[in-house]
């Protein structure tokens, strides 16, 4: 009797250890996706930015075109690249706040199985 007791005992450990070594797996994979995401999305926002500054580039040498032709509509033109410049900067900085909060979300799950693991799944 104690020694089936003692083989369900190690039965049961067991299982549990494989079902946190599994958890743990499975948020260490959710953590490389989440660094994945938010390096692809870092790259579009970069590639959104180098469009978006020669735009502006554009728009600050038609400006400046105008501007030797004696235009009066120039400094319209050169509102427009600054306030278009600033849109950039701000949509930049909230998707890097989003996936940081992300990760850190991900990590808080992480550390308390792996702290477990740690102390042999006791």
């Amino acid at each position: 009797m104690s020694h089936e007791i003692t083989r369900r005992t190690t039965a049961d450990a067991v299982t549990g250890a494989e079902a946190a070594v599994a958890a743990a797996q499975q948020q260490s994979e959710m953590f490389e996706l989440l660094k994945f995401m938010a390096a692809q999305q870092a790259t579009e926002r970069a590639a959104e930015q180098a469009a978006q500054q020669e735009n502006i580039r554009a728009l600050i040498a038609l400006a400046t075109e105008n501007q030797r032709r004696k235009s009066s509509g120039d400094w319209a033109l050169i509102a427009l690249a600054v306030v278009a410049g600033g849109g950039v900067l701000v949509a930049l900085l909230l998707s890097v706040a989003v996936v940081a909060i992300a990760a850190v979300g991900a990590g808080a799950i992480a550390v308390p199985v792996i702290k477990q693991l740690k102390k042999g799944g006791k």
